[in-house]
């Protein structure tokens, strides 16, 4: 089933994928930030 960037299904498909991107790129941030405070 080919996604449909246009329709509705679609937009929520990419909503929850940027949510995603977004969500792991802070976790990731925050893990980066402690390591470097204990390093210091």
């Amino acid at each position: 089933m080919p996604l449909a960037p246009f329709t509705v299904a679609g937009q929520g498909v990419a909503a929850l994928v940027a949510t995603l991107a977004a969500g792991l790129l802070f976790l990731f941030r925050d893990r980066f930030d402690l390591f470097q405070g204990r390093a210091v």
